[in-house]
């Protein structure tokens, strides 16, 4: 089988055109700036993100009269897409092993996937 190799996302500069950047500021209903860098390339994924699958949520907190964001990550969304995307890898070769640590999930190993050899049942969406 041959290894999934990795985008290096330190190397990658935002690459996004002005049609695909004006039709997310309409679907998102956004008034950002189209982002230069991978910084807020990054910050605008998360948001877009967020926006679907409420990932996270954030209060503002005070503390020694300092204004603090406190953000809670929903680790059953999480936990809900990653049990999904095994149909789709089993390994899950796409994920950063010290961030599934990080957050307390599981990398499955190798010897731990089974191959179902049953053909898949078909659904009238599937016809």
């Amino acid at each position: 089988m041959k290894k999934k190799q990795r985008l290096n996302y330190d190397d990658a500069k935002p690459t996004v055109t002005d049609a695909t950047w004006n039709m997310i500021l309409k679907l998102f209903r956004k008034t950002t700036k189209k982002p230069e860098n991978k910084v807020d390339v990054i910050k605008e994924y998360v948001s877009m993100v967020n926006n679907i699958a409420k990932v996270y949520e954030g209060k503002q907190m005070m503390e020694n009269k300092v204004r603090k964001m406190v953000y809670m990550l929903d680790t059953d969304t999480l936990k809900t897409s990653y049990k999904l995307d095994k149909f789709n890898d089993n390994l899950r070769a796409d994920y950063c092993y010290d961030t599934l640590t990080h957050i307390k999930f599981k990398k499955p190993k190798e010897e731990e996937i089974v191959e179902d050899d049953e053909p898949l049942e078909k659904y009238d969406l599937d016809m």
